[in-house]
């Protein structure tokens, strides 16, 4: 699970416990996979024109080729590359609680506010609703 841990010294962790180890460590001890983006980037030491996301790679690679003066030319789209989505978001609800939706909004803030991200999640039943506007993505 961890860059310095292996499966057989922590065994199979859970949702929960897994955030909890992950809101425990530092970036740089993170594994690349769920490590803050912004940290991975070093977005507090480069300077960037454009930040582009993953859900708009058509239209985001689009303005970056054509700026480079390839135009008329991009990424393909999901649905072209026929990219299967795990249908993670319409899931979210039953794994998140107050509690984890708090640690994941704290450890991941930069990503949330660097990146625009919304930090708006339904909780499951009885659990309330955390609400937080996000921003438009910046180009830098």
């Amino acid at each position: 699970y961890f860059k310095t841990k292996s499966v057989a010294e922590f065994g199979r962790l859970n949702y929960e416990q897994f955030v909890k180890q992950v809101y425990e460590q530092a970036p740089a001890q993170m594994n690349e996979h769920w490590a803050p983006q912004t940290y991975l980037c070093s977005m507090d030491l480069l300077s960037y024109d454009f930040v582009g996301h993953f859900e708009n790679m058509q239209n985001d690679s689009r303005l970056v080729l054509d700026t480079l003066g390839f135009k008329h030319r991009y990424l393909p789209s999901q649905e072209e590359i026929a990219f299967l989505g795990t249908s993670a978001a319409s899931q979210h609800a039953q794994y998140y609680t107050e509690e984890l939706l708090t640690l994941i909004k704290e450890k991941f803030a930069n990503d949330f506010n660097y990146l625009g991200y919304k930090q708006e999640l339904e909780l499951g039943p009885g659990s309330g609703t955390m609400a937080r506007g996000g921003q438009q993505a910046a180009a830098r």
